[in-house]
């Protein structure tokens, strides 16, 4: 930062002294400035959210509290949860005439206005249209700001343009005695500001100083920037012009109202030779009168006008809730005090400068030396204010007021600074501060920089140090894998308590946590091996473990750390979760949430002031309020830089501020800044869906208050959007729909259902808190009504019942009638149904008789004389199949089992004259035996396959039978006969309707080349 204070004067040997001066104090106030990165937490929106591109040109808060992005590639909205583009329509006149959008503006009656190279819009909201204002085609916009009296100033390329909004009139700015109207009309506009009723305009030839009642224009003479092309302007609240310009390298100029003093400011601090083709994009005074400057290759800076240095925010790749990009080509703040950044290339950025709960102490590719490692593991602070702070990878003394870094660590050029780099415990205890590392305990000397190396001389083991504590008398407690070890104020000596007959079993033990509570008790948890509480001044112990009772019983035994609330209540975070432990009720409560699923790994608790509790979990920061009812929660979109905390403890300094150890560096933040109120959000309902169709009012959807819908348009739904950028995770959203719902619905779901709604008049009550303890909040209405179709009216009712109740009375007997009739009938045709299926179910069985007779005799007769034996056995079997259909004839169904077992015997009859010729196979599962058919099916389908095909022992007839899918198969391969007797045709067209008769199913005929299949219904 090179910086100049001139008081103007005549006198050019005075000005000569000044200037000597100048360079002297230049060399002095470059060694103060601030370069260091602030702690603000970025939030960043890219075209992987939705934005149409990722060159921001324009930024704009409107009415609604939605922000507008103007890009290279579209005019884009946002809300905190998407983001919707507008662009150019082709054949649409209501569209934008082309996608880049350089410059936006709401004004205070809350009219977005869009100008482009072709145009001036205003923006529709009722019909989400824009309109061309005409006359506005004839100048290309750069930047917009309002004025008094609804007008607006316009940049232009040709001159500063002016726009009534109430009359819809264009005109240049006009000058009336200092001869500069040319000038104002002809040169270009580079940037403008308005300040106290004068514009500043800065052009290719200096800045320009137009006063809007006196319509006079002045030259600003400052030598610095005389005749120079000015590229930014800006006034800030206490009257002072700030001035960017090129001269070797961005330069930076202010002035005073009167110009009679100016300062200027030259690469910022860094070295001479540094980014000289660094450019000041955007100058911007925030709504608390502070400076902030936007550059192409430093990111963002602030101006601290006490110490006179800027404070730098830029891109850092190891803090991802830094700047995303060091080109930051504009700046612009809402109502609500965020400011956002248009970058090139990177989308847009937005923080809160003044509401950063949480800061992080994070390592910085930025500065050197910065934190050894970001897994953080614990801290301390010593007497002077400086945080000590434990990593994987050496320890560090951090001092808060200037962000610097002093290193403790072995390196391959310094080794024996410490037992090992991976320190896992410090306490800072009044000169000295104790390290525990991973390989033993090391203490150093403030005073002198003296490093001890505690070791078995010193009855020490080299050992893993989890945890230092001091108690009520400053003696000094060490937690590590080989035991509990004391360091004895007065004796000033370290040693187990192995005379301490409670204490001696935990000497040899993996110990992780001590505590000790406000009655000077200490808890002692060893790893994965419970709590013990431990009553030192009466020696008595109280021991707690997994599945003990149920009002006394940890639900995990790995306990993470402990803290004491102001009730005197015992809090523990586990691997599985926190609970309570009531010392005088002997009672364990177990702590969990429905929309923060606490029921996880914990790894650290604090209580504040307030009687709150801070959690850290697997999955973020909790709170826990002090009457124990809701918790809220804090993620990355909050400041956190991860949600990955260590599971070792916090720490509290000197000033409240409470230290957490996470993954990616340490948190820190005062929990008192923490209000426990619901931070007042604007709502609206951004959609109305009827049958998921989007119903657009007249009025426009955000400023909707009443609809009035048909009877067939009872199935809807609202879209509430709550416009909070901080994080919109946090919104809770509340509504019901009175008289339908019964009582408020509480949810983070933004969409309300409502579904087969009865006609009628309806309020619909929503609102919305950050707080889900926390109601006190305003809730806004809109009135539906809708309604009821014409049959559902009570005069349709009146009406329908007289007329229903005469045409019962006169349809009733003739019902009655009617029904006789049809019953009679019905019965009749079953009846006769009946009849004819048994008809045709006895024509089948005595189909049987004649063919099978005559064969079975005729072969019986042939056997008598040749084969007396064979004849015997024929004759039997013959009885048998005769006896099987007197047996059935009188039942409609039988048995498969029984049908082939008949069928068996049938075709051994047959065998008698085909011999070999003739081949049955079946492959009937068991569970299909009980199964039931028609009697002699089987007998009657095998026959029928005998007449129609060739039987011969060279070219047998096979016929199988199998079960397929609650079917039984009868298939056989075809070698059909030239001609066959006696065959009338009609046993299959009988058996077809028997079964349909019998099942309702068809029986199923498939012939192909090769076989003849008939699939019969099992009943």
């Amino acid at each position: 930062m090179v910086t100049a204070c001139c008081f103007l004067s005549s006198n050019y040997h005075i000005f000569r002294f000044v200037k000597i001066a100048l360079l002297f104090t230049l060399v002095l106030l470059q060694l103060s400035i601030s370069a260091q990165q602030g702690s603000l937490n970025f939030h960043h929106l890219t075209t992987a959210n939705g934005l149409s591109d990722p060159i921001v040109r324009s930024i704009a808060s409107d009415k609604y509290g939605y922000t507008w992005f103007g890009t290279l590639n579209g005019l884009n909205r946002f809300n905190g949860y998407e983001i919707k583009v507008f662009q150019h329509q082709f054949n649409d006149s209501f569209s934008l005439a082309e996608n880049t959008v350089p410059a936006l503006l709401c004004d205070y009656n809350g009219t977005l206005w869009v100008a482009q190279s072709k145009g001036l819009y205003k923006y529709d909201y009722s019909n989400a249209r824009f309109i061309l204002q005409p006359g506005s085609t004839s100048f290309a916009a750069d930047k917009m700001l309002e004025g008094d009296m609804g007008k607006l100033y316009i940049g232009t390329s040709g001159g500063m343009v002016v726009f009534d909004t109430r009359a819809a009139t264009f005109a240049y700015l006009s000058n009336k005695s200092t001869g500069l109207s040319k000038f104002l009309l002809t040169k270009p506009v580079n940037d403008f500001c308005l300040s106290n009723g004068k514009i500043y305009i800065a052009t290719d030839t200096g800045v320009l100083l137009y006063d809007l009642k006196k319509k006079v224009t002045a030259r600003l003479e400052l030598k610095p920037v005389k005749n120079k092309s000015i590229l930014k302007v800006e006034a800030d609240t206490k009257g002072q012009v700030w001035m960017s310009y090129i001269d070797n390298g961005a330069m930076l100029l202010r002035t005073d109202s009167g110009s009679n003093k100016y300062q200027v400011y030259s690469q910022f601090g860094l070295s001479e030779n540094s980014f000289k083709d660094n450019k000041i994009h955007s100058i911007f005074c925030d709504d608390k009168g502070r400076i902030w400057i936007a550059t192409s290759r430093l990111g963002i800076l602030l101006f601290n006008a006490e110490l006179n240095t800027f404070t730098r925010y830029n891109h850092d790749h190891l803090q991802p809730s830094s700047l995303a990009t060091n080109f930051a080509a504009m700046l612009y703040q809402d109502k609500k005090g965020f400011m956002w950044v248009g970058t090139e290339g990177y989308g847009a950025e937005y923080f809160h400068p003044d509401k950063n709960l949480f800061h992080s102490i994070q390592q910085s590719y930025n500065q050197t030396p910065t934190l050894p490692d970001n897994w953080a593991r614990a801290s301390s602070e010593d007497k002077d204010g400086n945080l000590w702070l434990a990593t994987a990878n050496g320890l560090a003394k951090y001092d808060p007021n200037t962000g610097r870094y002093t290193i403790f660590k072995n390196t391959d050029d310094k080794a024996g600074i410490l037992y090992n780099n991976s320190v896992r415990s410090v306490l800072c205890d009044e000169d000295v501060v104790w390290i525990g590392t991973r390989e033993g305990l090391n203490r150093y000397h403030i005073g002198t920089g003296k490093m001890d190396f505690f070791g078995e001389k010193d009855s020490v083991p080299k050992s893993f140090f989890w945890n230092i504590i001091k108690d009520h008398e400053n003696n000094i407690w060490f937690c590590c894998n080989s035991g509990l070890y004391k360091y004895d104020r007065k004796s000033k000596r370290i040693e187990c308590p192995v005379n301490d007959i409670i204490l001696a079993p935990y000497c040899k033990r993996n110990i992780r946590v001590l505590f000790e509570d406000s009655k000077n008790r200490l808890w002692i948890a060893p790893y994965s091996g419970g709590l013990l509480m431990y009553d030192v001044a009466n020696k008595q112990a109280k021991y707690f473990h997994e599945n003990m009772n149920r009002n006394a019983s940890l639900n995990n035994d790995i306990v993470t750390s402990l803290a004491e609330d102001k009730g005197g209540i015992i809090w523990m975070t586990t691997l599985s979760g926190i609970h309570s432990y009531n010392v005088n009720a002997n009672l364990f409560k177990n702590y969990s949430n429905s929309d923060a699923n606490i029921s996880e790994i914990t790894s650290s608790i604090m209580c504040d002031d307030n009687n709150r509790l801070w959690v850290a979990a697997s999955s973020g920061l909790y709170l826990l309020d002090s009457a124990r009812a809701f918790f809220k929660t804090f993620t990355i979109n909050d400041g956190l830089p991860t949600i990955d905390f260590n599971h070792q403890l916090a720490f509290k300094m000197q000033n409240g501020n409470f230290v957490y150890p996470t993954l990616k560096g340490f948190v820190l933040f005062n929990p008192k800044e923490y209000k426990e109120k619901s931070d007042c959000v604007n709502v609206y309902i951004s959609s109305f869906k009827i049958f998921e169709k989007e119903f657009i009012p007249s009025a426009g959807i955000e400023q909707m208050t009443k609809a009035d819908l048909n009877y067939d348009q009872n199935f809807f739904s609202f879209k509430m959007t709550a416009i909070n950028y901080a994080n919109p995770n946090q919104n809770w959203y509340a509504y019901k729909l009175e008289p339908f719902d019964k009582q408020w619905i509480y949810t983070k779901d933004r969409i309300a259902n409502y579904t087969n709604v009865p006609g009628g008049t309806y309020t619909f009550y929503y609102k919305t808190s950050t707080d889900n303890g926390n109601w006190n909040v305003t809730e806004k209405t809109i009135q539906i009504h809708v309604s009821t179709v014409f049959y559902k009216t009570w005069w349709f009712s009146f009406i329908t019942v007289i007329i229903m109740s005469a045409s019962i009375y006169l349809v009733y007997r003739k019902r009655i009638v009617q029904k006789e009739k049809m019953l009679l009938l019905e019965k009749k045709a079953y009846s006769l149904e009946k009849e004819k299926a048994l008809v045709m179910y006895e024509s089948l069985k005595q189909q049987l008789n004649p063919h099978f007779l005559f064969n079975s005799l005729t072969s019986l007769s042939s056997l008598i004389s040749s084969n007396p034996v064979n004849a015997k056995q024929f004759l039997e079997r013959l009885s048998k199949i005769y006896r099987y259909i007197l047996k059935s004839r009188d039942n409609e169904t039988v048995p498969l089992s029984d049908e082939l077992k008949l069928a068996e015997i049938y075709t051994q009859l047959q065998r008698t004259r085909f011999k070999e010729g003739l081949q049955l196979k079946t492959h009937v599962p068991e569970e299909y035996m009980s199964k039931k058919i028609a009697p002699v099916t089987l007998q009657n389908l095998i026959e029928n396959a005998m007449k129609h095909n060739i039987i011969d022992v060279t070219t047998p007839l096979v016929i199988t039978i199998f079960v397929e899918n609650d079917w039984l198969v009868v298939s056989n391969n075809l070698q059909k006969k030239g001609f066959v007797e006696s065959s009338n045709k009609q046993g299959l067209a009988n058996m077809q309707s028997l079964y349909f008769y019998l099942s309702g199913r068809q029986i199923i005929i498939i012939e192909d080349e090769n076989y003849y299949t008939i699939k019969l219904p099992l009943l």
